[in-house]
């Protein structure tokens, strides 16, 4: 074969290899953590509308029931710190569950960001996702509320293979599933990963594992690549991070920094 033949075919080689490593850190995703929280009220709609417009791959929120069994968008169990529940109901330590629905929407969910957010609704499951998946993918964390009201509500809006459902309680999952066979589903972790937490995600056949960040080693991030699973990090807001799970080659960083994370990985030719 003629040496320039020789070259062409080694340069081919070359940029098939470059190109099939830049396909894997393209996948990196955008994860906006309860909405593009760093600028507005963490799970509002407002919150979702921005990371929507900043181009999150996924928008996460988190899920709990109230007293009359309707599923809204909060983290904590009580409204204080994320409402101004304490001047509406006159005490502090509320639960979202001893509340109705007709009672949550008397609350303002935005002027502990910012006055400029003042009369901002705690939304309902319902409505955020609608607003989501209208153009991008929710990530559906629950925190309270059965697996059953849970399918019934993502079976009623036809999201069953759209959208993921995330949870630290993998029993959940796992009931979730029976309902719901369809859904797709990843897994929480916040201690170090282990071969038999592995394993034991392998029998509910969970294809993905969102972990915390500080216990991503690159010992710990071979071992779940090597067992066939996608690997999320949380939640990351510093560059020097991304830069690290980065190079270890994650598949998507969930961050209160969505617009940030997007600009940083285009400016490094990774996005």
């Amino acid at each position: 074969m003629p040496r320039s033949s020789i070259v062409f075919v080694l340069l081919i080689i070359i940029l098939a290899g470059n190109s099939i490593d830049l396909q894997g850190v393209c996948a990196m995703k955008v994860i906006a953590h309860r909405g593009d929280s760093s600028h507005f009220p963490e799970n509002t709609l407002a919150a979702f509308e921005s990371a929507l417009k900043k181009g999150s791959d996924l928008v996460e929120l988190d899920s709990h029931d109230t007293k009359d069994g309707v599923l809204v968008v909060l983290h904590d169990s009580k409204l204080d710190r994320t409402t101004n529940s304490e001047s509406v109901f006159g005490k502090t330590d509320v639960l979202v569950s001893k509340v109705t629905l007709d009672q949550i929407r008397l609350l303002d969910a935005g002027s502990w960001k910012s006055d400029q957010f003042k009369g901002e609704p705690l939304p309902t499951l319902e409505a955020s996702l609608k607003v989501i998946q209208a153009s991008s993918t929710t990530l559906l964390e629950r925190k309270a509320g059965t697996a059953l009201s849970h399918a019934k509500l993502i079976k009623k809006l036809g999201y069953t293979d759209k959208l993921v459902v995330q949870s630290f309680d993998w029993d959940f999952l796992a009931a979730l599933k029976v309902w719901l066979p369809g859904v797709q589903m990843a897994a929480l972790g916040g201690e170090d990963v282990t071969r038999s937490q592995l394993e034991d995600l392998k029998l509910l056949d969970i294809p993905t594992v969102a972990w915390n960040h500080e216990k991503l080693t690159s010992e710990a991030v071979a071992m779940i690549h090597e067992n066939g699973f996608k690997l999320w990090a949380w939640t990351v807001d510093e560059p020097a991070e991304w830069q690290r799970l980065v190079d270890l080659k994650l598949d998507g960083i969930i961050t209160n920094r969505p617009g940030e994370l997007s600009a940083w990985l285009k400016e490094h030719g990774i996005r």
